[in-house]
């Protein structure tokens, strides 16, 4: 799928998933990095991941990761290929955030329905957010794993009764309970998949489940932005695209 294809699929559903996107040398470029955040963030934060997490933020920050470390995450997220894929994507994408997605600790844990902006906003902000502007994660599966179930389309369409009920546990629904309208996106290493915050979404644990996300945003949302993470002038003039940073 070219670019253009997969901006217009992106536009009607709100998701496009390309295959094998990022060579398995530019994956093993970066794994060693995020496999290395992820044992430091878990040293740290012990309790809470064998409590309930299932992924961690703020990967380019100084916090767990040395600046070499760093300088090889933003570049791949200074890539050109990712560049031209988010803007394809979004008007005018800057850099936001990065999370990692792994397996919960506890095997029975249960996945959950939700959009990103349920755990800020009214139920009427976040209609209000299916009109933009925009917050894209671009997830990077480092091994493969089950994926994510979406529900197509639901960036700009708010949720049906059922999906209201399940999402936000009421009338008798629990939020891992499953949805008629859910579209399941099996992911395998080197394949990406963008996909909007503003969706309805899960993430499906097992297999080897370790998955990083790259998060842009457009214009309007800028005012989110944090300087800790985004890279110093130093990583910048090693980068093959600037655009996509503030």
């Amino acid at each position: 799928m070219d670019l253009s294809s997969a901006a217009k699929h992106y536009k009607e559903f709100g998701y496009v998933c390309l295959r094998q996107f990022f060579t398995q040398a530019m994956l093993d470029s970066v794994e060693p990095v995020v496999r290395a955040f992820h044992e430091r963030w878990i040293d740290d934060n012990h309790a809470f991941y064998e409590a309930n997490a299932i992924n961690s933020s703020g990967l380019t920050a100084e916090t767990y990761l040395e600046k070499e470390e760093r300088k090889a995450l933003f570049g791949l997220i200074g890539s050109e290929s990712m560049s031209k894929l988010a803007t394809a994507l979004l008007n005018r994408p800057v850099y936001m955030n990065s999370q990692l997605f792994f397996n919960p600790f506890n095997p029975h844990q249960k996945n959950y329905w939700h959009r990103d902006g349920q755990y800020h906003l009214s139920l009427e902000e976040q209609k209000e957010a299916l009109n933009g502007p925009d917050v894209i994660h671009i997830r990077i599966p480092l091994a493969d794993e089950p994926g994510m179930e979406l529900v197509p389309k639901s960036h700009k369409e708010w949720d049906s009764p059922l999906a209201l009920d399940t999402r936000l546990e009421q009338n008798g629904r629990n939020k891992s309970d499953p949805l008629p309208e859910g579209k399941v996106i099996q992911l395998n290493r080197g394949d990406i998949l963008a996909f909007s915050a503003n969706m309805l979404h899960r993430g499906l644990y097992g297999q080897d489940r370790f998955a990083l996300d790259i998060l842009f945003c457009e214009p309007q949302m800028h005012s989110f932005l944090n300087d800790v993470h985004q890279p110093c002038a130093e990583i910048k003039a090693t980068l093959e695209c600037l655009s996509v940073f503030p």
